[in-house]
């Protein structure tokens, strides 16, 4: 999937953000100012097209992500507060036939009424859904597939053929995607294979990032557990070191690229990871192993230093995504890593941006002195409190001190623009 547009109003901190991306993009900023509502806004999206009724409840409700604990999204308790607007522009493609993708997506959030409850009469969670698609290099506009009104009606035309236009309702709190795909169950792919290769693709969309408790967990590997190490969202979501090292060997598919970046990146020879019944008897259980070679030295993952294990996950994680339709979103890669191997790491990501899109939020000079001024957004604070984005490109004091050098790009908005 590449990005060609988005635009987000009223998520968190986030008021009037509108990026047009380069195939690699980087977003930066100062601490808190929404560089990572930025990138995790794939992930509230994925979570509302896909949840159940309970989930979607405390999502749209509440603002409560159940399975991380956390607040995601600030619902509006008054008819003044800003709605919540997400809109998409995509390239995506299915059987190799391009096709341009927009989506809008408008959330308004309910009143508060009396003892705290929420009122929701006569209004529906999700006010306004809309999907367009247009194949690339044909004449005409766009054509609306699926439209979703504030009641709840879905009205469906065929993505080719049929000028036939279908209608039916859904819950309030349900989107359109989700709704259409229950009700043509088994038929939902063959139907809508636009429809459904965009809703693969963002629901694919998950955030990398490495955190200190991943870290240690990482570090931790016991290799007779039996699912390796995890930690839910991070650096994937049910992300296994083992499981993912295991399916690249086993379907060599990048095998060659994969090996080449681990050298470059880590200086690791060759990586194996085996599995070996606990009971041959029984079949119960299994031993995990993950097998490291480093000039002739065989190592366990514990045995690498944190930077190294960091980019052996990292890598890893990349290559696992190489294998879905989403983009790649990655926060502040420079997390661990040295500077040198962050350079490295950046061309990694720009030599994946050639297949699909990929965004990174980053504090680091070193990792925005490998980019152009039309590769990064700044986030800036508004009058409202709020941060909006900007490219880099139409700031003019920037442009013009980026022309006449003498300072580098990264310092240029270390210096400027990443200190309040």
């Amino acid at each position: 999937m590449k990005v060609k547009r988005l635009y987000i109003d009223g998520y968190k901190n986030l008021a009037n953000c509108e990026i047009r991306p380069s195939e690699l993009h980087a977003i930066t900023g100062i601490n808190g100012s929404g560089k990572s509502n930025f990138l995790e806004i794939f992930q509230f999206i994925g979570a509302l097209i896909t949840g159940d009724d309970t989930f979607r409840d405390s999502l749209l409700l509440k603002g409560h992500c159940p399975s991380s604990g956390s607040q995601w999204f600030p619902i509006p308790t008054a008819s003044t507060a800003p709605a919540f607007q997400f809109q998409l522009e995509c390239e995506t493609s299915v059987n190799e036939t391009p096709y341009i993708v927009t989506y809008s997506l408008e959330i308004p959030g309910a009143l508060m009424g009396e003892k705290g409850h929420y009122d929701l009469t006569g209004r529906g969670l999700i006010a306004h859904e809309k999907l367009d698609i247009k194949q690339v290099g044909t004449p005409g506009p766009m054509k609306t597939v699926l439209n979703r009104s504030i009641d709840g009606t879905v009205t469906m035309h065929a993505e080719t053929g049929s000028r036939k236009i279908q209608t039916f309702k859904t819950k309030k709190n349900m989107s359109a995607i989700q709704a259409l795909e229950v009700r043509e169950a088994d038929d939902f792919t063959a139907k809508h294979p636009v429809l459904n290769q965009f809703k693969t693709g963002l629901t694919s969309s998950v955030v990398v990032r490495l955190n200190p408790e991943t870290i240690a967990r990482l570090s931790r590997y016991d290799a007779n557990q039996k699912a390796g190490p995890r930690a839910l969202g991070t650096p994937l979501n049910s992300f296994s070191l083992f499981e993912s090292i295991q399916l690249i060997n086993n379907e060599k598919l990048d095998l060659d690229e994969y090996k080449y970046w681990l050298k470059v990146l880590c200086n690791i020879d060759e990586i194996d990871a085996i599995s070996e019944e606990t009971d041959k008897n029984t079949k119960l259980g299994k031993n995990k192993f993950i097998f490291i070679k480093r000039e002739e030295q065989f190592l366990a993952p514990e045995e690498l230093s944190t930077g190294n294990l960091v980019l052996l996950s990292l890598v890893t994680a990349l290559f696992s995504l190489l294998r879905t339709s989403g983009i790649v979103i990655f926060e502040e890669p420079e997390t661990y890593v040295h500077p040198k191997a962050l350079i490295d790491l950046i061309a990694l990501l720009r030599n994946i941006s050639e297949f699909k899109s990929v965004l990174f939020s980053t504090h680091s000079p070193v990792a925005l002195n490998s980019m152009r001024a039309r590769e990064v957004t700044l986030m800036l604070s508004s009058d409202s409190g709020r941060y909006t984005s900007r490219p880099v490109e139409e700031i003019k004091e920037a442009a013009d001190a980026i022309s006449r050098g003498h300072i580098s790009f990264g310092d240029l908005l270390q210096s400027n623009f990443m200190t309040e």
